[in-house]
């Protein structure tokens, strides 16, 4: 037959083996001791699908009847000749036998890795199209104050509203689109899994229509509304299916899985899939400190002022106590530091200290804090410490009370 030397075939033995490529002499061999019966699987390029050898004797060579009959179940080779059939998935593509073990399905990491390389670019597109809609429609940055703040919108500006609320359903539409789309396409993968190396296919190993894509799109709500349980569950499921892939009746495998080269598969995390999960964590646990320092930080602030304060109060203990034996000796305040015996009040946030009377009889000493930043909302305020009223000692603040210790509060 012309050509047909130079064909490689591909079989599957026995065990359910794939094997190949081959010469066709090859093949005539095996059928010629037994190895291949009429019904063992063959393939070669240009073929839809894997055939039976039976059906493609005459092109092999082979005559007529030289083909031996199926082995008996339970020969000793296991389950007998591979018999089990295979579905072609359109012209060219070779599936791997029926044998479930022979397709590699995407693990929970390659999926979460593809999973943020969609996000990004969704965010991507999705933040350059409201700048080019916003551009376009000339609000510029009062539509954008708007958009965020949506009681600031005129009350008549039916346009400014029906933007609005095109911009805020464009997300979900775009990310319908995007999954829908790419996972019915020939990919049979968003760009985030076909950088991943993996595809959808339904329970069959088929390509996805529109109609099944869309519906894995929309039950994959289940597994947000489920706070992302659903995705997880890939990580624990036999054949690592998420509960939208349950819902759907699809997998997610190996890129070459279902086609003529199934030995391609890789059952690991690839450099790609390492590398963009260690910049998802890295980001997230960028995030995460952000966050910890956006709560400990004001935080740490307030307790430094109220530190500060309490300082002031330990340290203007003496001087209340003096400047009340004082009172009590000579039933007016004193007007300076000499007069009870103290050298003037000193730290190094104050920055002038005073002895004297207030408008309501108290003997104050007043407090003038620095310009400290460290300090926050009490640089510049004033601090008094007095006595002679019915309440003994006070402390009180020109500052907030919230920043004051309990004492000084009031």
């Amino acid at each position: 037959i012309p050509g047909m030397s130079n064909t490689l075939w591909y079989y599957v033995s026995a065990d359910r083996q794939r094997h190949g490529p081959v010469g066709a002499d090859v093949l005539r061999a095996l059928a010629a001791d037994g190895s291949l019966t009429a019904t063992s699987l063959v393939w070669r390029e240009g073929l839809s699908e894997w055939q039976p050898l039976s059906t493609l004797a005459a092109e092999l060579g082979l005559a007529p009847g030289s083909t031996p009959p199926p082995l008996p179940a339970g020969d000793g080779n296991g389950d007998g000749a591979a018999t089990g059939h295979a579905t072609g998935h359109g012209p060219g593509a070779a599936p791997v036998p029926s044998g479930a073990d022979a397709v590699v399905d995407a693990g929970f990491l390659r999926r979460l890795a593809a999973h943020l390389i969609d996000t990004v670019l969704l965010a991507g597109a999705g933040y350059a199209l409201l700048f080019l809609l916003l551009l376009g429609s000339g609000i510029g940055l009062a539509g954008m104050v708007a958009l965020f703040d949506p009681e600031a919108l005129p009350p008549d500006d039916g346009l400014l509203a029906l933007l609005l609320v095109g911009l805020y359903g464009l997300p979900i539409l775009m990310q319908g689109a995007y999954h829908i789309l790419f996972t019915a396409s020939a990919w049979q993968a968003t760009p985030g899994k076909r950088a991943m190396g993996i595809k959808v296919v339904d329970a069959e190993g088929r390509r996805l229509g529109l109609g099944r894509s869309a519906g894995r799109w929309f039950a994959a709500a289940l597994s947000y509304l489920t706070l992302y349980l659903g995705f997880l569950m890939a990580a624990f499921t036999r054949r690592k299916l998420a509960l939208h892939d349950m819902l759907a009746g699809t997998r997610v495998v190996d890129q070459w899985a279902y086609t003529a080269h199934p030995e391609r598969q890789q059952r690991g995390l690839g450099g790609c899939a390492i590398a963009t999960l260690a910049a998802g964590g890295l980001f997230f646990a960028l995030v995460f400190l952000a966050t910890l320092a956006a709560i400990a930080l004001p935080a740490y602030q307030e307790y430094t002022q109220r530190s500060r304060i309490s300082e002031l109060m330990v340290q203007a203990a003496p001087y209340q106590t003096a400047m009340n034996d004082f009172l009590a000796n000579t039933d007016r305040c004193p007007d300076d530091f000499g007069e009870i015996g103290l050298a003037p009040f000193a730290h190094p946030v104050v920055a002038e200290a005073e002895l004297g009377e207030n408008g309501l009889g108290e003997c104050v000493l007043q407090l003038v804090l620095e310009q400290d930043p460290e300090l926050g909302a009490l640089a510049g305020e004033y601090v008094w410490f007095s006595v002679g009223n019915r309440d003994g000692f006070r402390c009180r603040s020109s500052a907030a009370d919230g920043l004051l210790p309990p004492a000084c509060r009031g």
